[in-house]
């Protein structure tokens, strides 16, 4: 039986929703997610910094479940943003900074500004 010693293969499937990049969160709910497909098992945290997952903090945990983790990163400001996923699997391979996801997504619920638009014709307007 070969022994694993791979860390786990991860990509990004969504940010708030967002599956395709560049990533947006436009949505008002104060909770930006990143969800991420791998392997069953694995355990994944995220971080501001793009270090091995051991040194990423563990107030940082996403919620697994089967093969997604679910990393909430609560409530941000409007900006972009890059947050960095990194997972170790159920043999211990953990995710280096090369492997890990890195993440760039932006925040943007404010809705648009629409100013006034004036017309004045210099020319009179056919028919008056």
């Amino acid at each position: 039986m070969p022994f694993d010693t791979a860390p786990p293969v991860t990509s990004v499937s969504s940010v708030a929703g967002d599956a395709s990049p560049p990533y947006w969160d436009m949505v008002n709910d104060f909770q930006t997610d990143i969800v991420v497909s791998g392997e069953a098992g694995m355990s994944c945290r995220w971080g501001t910094s793009d270090v091995v997952y051991s040194f990423m903090s563990s107030n940082n945990e996403c919620f697994v479940s089967g093969s997604t983790a679910t990393c909430s990163l609560g409530s941000l400001s409007q900006a972009n943003y890059w947050r960095y996923v990194s997972c170790q699997d159920v043999a211990g391979n953990k995710q280096n900074a090369s492997q890990n996801l890195d993440v760039l997504f932006g925040v943007d619920t404010a809705p648009p500004n629409i100013g006034t638009i004036s017309f004045y014709p210099t020319q009179p307007i056919a028919g008056q």
